[in-house]
């Protein structure tokens, strides 16, 4: 017997892998989401779910009403999920002091936020990535978001990725997976 629940929990632990891996197709809420990777004009590629579409302008304004919004946005149909990039000031090299502060200030203005884990990401690069999470209320609902930040060539980089926080267990390993995968490449032609 003890045999069989070794051989059972093996069997779920890697189908469980499987469902949360971005080298495979995953299915969430009945939506197959298949991952590439993805270059970015502002000097990063990133493995992403392919469906994501960068955003129109009159959506990203609804969708982020303001002003401080992100640059750029690229989500599912519907817009239900999203992830989103914005420059910022270079970060110190004390990055897991500036995912402190950042998280610091967002728990100072949103109180009600519920506030997960907090982070650096070491890449086999020598790229630095913070991170921290964290859901929070909305008009219908609660939204999950991870937020992660790193330096690139001549600028920080503030990145979120924003889902309903009934879809966090199926996100969140994927995101942390999307985010480990970021490189630095050549800026092709800075949009920001």
């Amino acid at each position: 017997m003890y045999g069989d629940e070794e051989i059972i929990k093996k069997r779920v632990a890697a189908g469980d892998a499987k469902l949360h891996n971005i080298n495979s197709t995953v299915k969430i809420d009945g939506v197959d989401y298949s991952f590439n990777r993805r270059e970015f004009d502002f000097g990063i590629s990133m493995i992403v779910p392919e469906a994501f579409e960068e955003i129109p302008e009159q959506i990203a304004q609804m969708k982020f009403p303001s002003v401080y919004r992100p640059k750029t946005i690229l989500a599912n149909e519907g817009c239900r999920v999203c992830l989103a990039f914005n420059d910022i000031e270079p970060l110190s090299e004390a990055i897991d002091i500036e995912v402190l502060e950042f998280r610091s200030y967002i728990k100072k203005i949103r109180p009600a936020n519920v506030f997960f884990t907090h982070g650096i990401y070491d890449l086999p690069s020598g790229m630095r990535i913070g991170h921290y999470d964290y859901s929070y209320p909305v008009a219908n609902g609660d939204l999950y978001n991870i937020t992660f930040l790193t330096n690139l060539a001549d600028m920080g980089l503030l990145g979120g990725f924003i889902c309903p926080a009934e879809a966090k267990d199926k996100w969140e390993p994927l995101v942390r997976q999307m985010i480990q995968s970021i490189e630095l490449i050549e800026v092709k032609n800075n949009v920001w």
